[in-house]
């Protein structure tokens, strides 16, 4: 039986996730509202809002990939999935009142049925960024990259955002087979139509997870995975941690924290500064988690794909039918190396990759150039109407 210690960390970093969390979502409305109306004027009409729910099932059990339950962990409810898409591309939703709009400027519907959707409108699963820990569904960059590609091709796209659960509070798996029942429900609901999925930072590491599965056990159906600063390794000691291990928002520190809130890892206790060890792979695992990550049963097996998907990479990558992926790192970035690792991976086995090197530091590099952003809408716009 594996046992759940709770997370104990510094009260500092505690607070600071507290803190962090309450930011986030707070600021959720602010940072999205004004790519919804830019969307919608661009769409010249209003986005529908639907919230479509997910019964929970035991998938990982029901696929022999994890043997224990999950209900000490589960949220209560089950798994919702939020619809954003420009109200013409539906008959029933095109006249759709509205002066009913809620805080994010969105028609919000009550009922849908997600079949109607036209088969050659890009349907795109996403899964918001936030360590596993401080995330929020309705996240203003999933948004403002929607707005500016359907802007680029001048297209609709159906946003699908998964609400998956949080750390510490419902550590690993949850998250990942929320994310897995997700994609699987849209697989099997829409069984003619091909998926694209995409995530940024933590939600890159559920999109590449997603993907890979999906591959292996729906080949051929999904189109495109767009993979943004991916969190993939919990051992958090290649080189761009230590470079980067200062960096503005996104520190070592703090995405090991997040590591460890989500898969219930104790913090190695060091003695003395990073800067007083002779050697460069000493100061590599100063203060990573390593030790504990190769301790943990999560590393062992079937289960250490679902939490760094570049250790069991599916086959079929290479066939015309599989995933076209977009992979983005940034130079001043704690999360490089293992994007990198990922992109070389993904080439060796045969995938088509189209690798963004940003300069900056984790997602804000790219959203602060202008010319770095414009070059990830043109190359999401490319995968997800070339299917």
């Amino acid at each position: 039986m594996v046992k759940y210690p709770a997370v104990k960390d510094s009260e500092e970093t505690k607070k600071q996730h507290k803190s962090l969390r309450s930011f986030m979502r707070k600021g959720s409305v602010s940072a999205g509202k004004p790519h919804i109306a830019k969307w919608a004027a661009n769409s010249k009409c209003a986005i529908i809002q639907f919230t479509y729910t997910i019964k929970r099932t035991p998938l990982l059990k029901e696929w022999g990939l994890y043997k224990e339950t999950l209900d000490d962990r589960y949220p209560s409810g089950d798994i919702d999935v939020i619809l954003r898409f420009p109200a013409s591309i539906l008959k029933e939703t095109k006249d759709a009142d509205t002066s009913k709009k809620n805080e994010y400027g969105c028609v919000v519907v009550e009922k849908l049925d997600i079949q109607s959707f036209p088969a050659d409108v890009p349907l795109v699963l996403h899964f918001f960024g936030g360590g596993m820990t401080i995330g929020v569904p309705n996240d203003g960059d999933g948004l403002e990259m929607t707005q500016k590609v359907c802007e680029l091709a001048a297209k609709p796209i159906i946003l699908a955002g998964v609400c998956y659960s949080q750390s510490p509070e419902h550590s690993f798996p949850v998250a990942v087979e929320e994310a897995l029942t997700s994609v699987c429900e849209f697989l099997t609901a829409l069984p003619d139509r091909k998926m694209h999925i995409s995530g940024i930072s933590a939600g890159g590491n559920l999109a590449a997870v997603t993907t890979m599965e999906m591959q292996r056990r729906y080949p051929g159906r999904i189109a495109s995975s767009a993979l943004i600063c991916p969190m993939l390794d919990p051992s958090a000691n290649t080189l761009s941690y230590y470079l980067n291990r200062n960096a503005f928002a996104i520190s070592s520190e703090w995405i090991r924290w997040c590591w460890r809130a989500y898969l219930v890892l104790p913090k190695t206790v060091e003695s003395g500064g990073i800067m007083d060890l002779d050697t460069m792979e000493a100061r590599l695992e100063y203060g990573s988690n390593c030790t504990t990550w190769e301790a943990s049963p999560f590393s062992k097996g079937d289960l250490a794909r679902l939490v760094n998907p570049t250790v069991d990479i599916p086959k079929g990558l290479d066939d015309p039918n599989g995933p076209k992926f977009v992979i983005l790192t940034n130079e001043g970035d704690v999360l490089r190396d293992e994007g990198i690792e990922l992109v070389e991976t993904l080439k060796s086995a045969g995938a088509t990759v189209n690798f963004l090197r940003h300069g900056g530091t984790h997602w804000i590099g790219t959203v602060l150039d202008k010319k770095s952003h414009a070059a990830l809408v043109s190359a999401w716009r490319d995968v997800l109407f070339s299917a």
